[in-house]
């Protein structure tokens, strides 16, 4: 350490009076100056334990501020998974309302064998039978319908031939005829005649062939 001169041991009364003045001044700055740096390294001392205090503080309240998030967290979790399980519940009763009511099984199942068959062609030149259906008598249904339908073209041929009968002394005066149209003509007795007889035929042909 550099020597100053507060650290000379000069008796004062061997100085004059200015001399001894300036000495005393030079070693009250020396010891301020010394009082400034204790005071400064006091202060960082502080400072540096305040800091630790601070920092211990800190973690402390950091930690149990993480305690208190984790346990709202959790809390949170808790009532949400409530709220799915009775969403879920409800969303079960209201498809269990809507669904369609189950038939009850019957009480004995019996099991239809399938039996595989296989459609062979019948060789060429063998005759096919025709199967008549039990419930329809294809061969009566065709003479009750001949007959009906030679007595109904007989009348109508009769009608065609009949000769007006003249009054004796009154003169026919000719009528003029509408020109007849398509609906008449359709509805002509031939006409339908025709027709039915061409539906019964198909009717009798799917007959046979069924």
């Amino acid at each position: 350490m550099a020597c100053t001169m507060s650290d000379t041991v000069v008796s004062p009364t061997t100085m004059s009076g200015r001399a001894g003045i300036a000495m005393l001044t030079l070693k009250l700055r020396a010891a301020q100056q010394d009082a400034d740096r204790a005071e400064a390294a006091a202060d960082a001392a502080e400072h540096a334990a305040e800091h630790e205090l601070a920092a211990a503080e800190s973690d402390t309240s950091v930690e149990q501020r993480t305690r208190a998030l984790e346990a709202e967290l959790g809390a949170a979790l808790e009532a949400a998974a409530a709220l799915v399980a009775a969403a879920h519940a409800e969303a079960a009763k209201i498809a269990a309302a809507m669904a369609p009511p189950i038939a009850a099984a019957p009480l004995f199942m019996a099991e239809v064998p399938v039996v595989a068959t296989t459609l062979v062609p019948p060789p060429p030149g063998t005759a096919i039978a025709v199967t008549h259906s039990a419930g329809f008598d294809a061969e009566v249904f065709a003479t009750v319908f001949a007959t009906v339908f030679a007595a109904k073209f007989d009348e109508h041929l009769s009608a065609r031939n009949a000769v007006p009968m003249v009054m004796p002394g009154y003169a026919m005066v000719p009528q003029m005829q509408p020109k007849p149209s398509f609906w008449q003509h359709a509805k002509h007795l031939d006409v339908v005649l025709i027709g039915l007889a061409a539906a019964i035929v198909v009717t009798v042909m799917f007959a046979w062939m069924g």
